[in-house]
């Protein structure tokens, strides 16, 4: 972990993984992780909303952008030293399926799971963003809130950015009861 003179180190009391992931598909995969003590809210650290059934039908919709961010690699195929954000579009479950079965690469994307990217490719999640988030702006609300929909999860083993090989993510709103259970 990089230190710096506003960096304030937590420590994981408890991870709580979905009983029911499979990593085989990469299917619910979703883990809570419980601090060992409150995070301090300041001008970079907030935090996001958790999405409501009606916020996933308005925008996990094909072509409607959401924001990923992460640190895992770049351009350079080295690790970010600084937050890194993409703006990629959702694609339907089966476009992103299409697109791999004609890379040689068949997936199923599951009842879990969506897909964001670009058909040319070049914006995309990449090795180490795994497990941060995609976020949305709430259009009903009056205020700009966002709202966490997707969870990293996978991406073409042939590497990031590849065209019509999309990145796969966690639709955050199926878990929202297991969520629940413990916060």
């Amino acid at each position: 972990m990089l230190y710096t003179t506003q960096t304030l180190p937590h420590y994981i009391q408890e991870i709580h993984i979905y009983p029911d992931y499979d990593p085989g598909l990469f299917d619910a995969d979703i883990a809570l992780l419980q601090l060992d003590s409150p995070v301090q809210l300041n001008s970079r650290v907030q935090p996001i909303c958790l999405p409501t059934e009606q916020s996933t039908r308005d925008n996990l919709v094909e072509g409607k952008r959401g924001v990923v961010t992460g640190w895992g690699m770049n351009e350079n195929e080295t690790y970010s030293e600084t937050l890194q954000q993409a703006v990629l579009p959702v694609v339907a479950r089966e476009r992103c399926e299409k697109g791999y079965a004609e890379s040689d690469l068949p997936l199923t994307v599951t009842e879990n799971m969506f897909c964001a990217g670009f058909e040319a490719g070049r914006s995309d999640a990449c090795s180490g963003d795994s497990g941060g988030p995609m976020v949305f702006t709430d259009d009903s609300s009056k205020e700009r809130k966002w709202v966490l929909e997707g969870i990293v999860s996978w991406g073409s083993p042939q590497g990031c950015g590849n065209p019509k090989q999309y990145g796969g993510f966690t639709t955050v709103s199926k878990f929202l009861d297991w969520i629940h259970l413990f916060f």
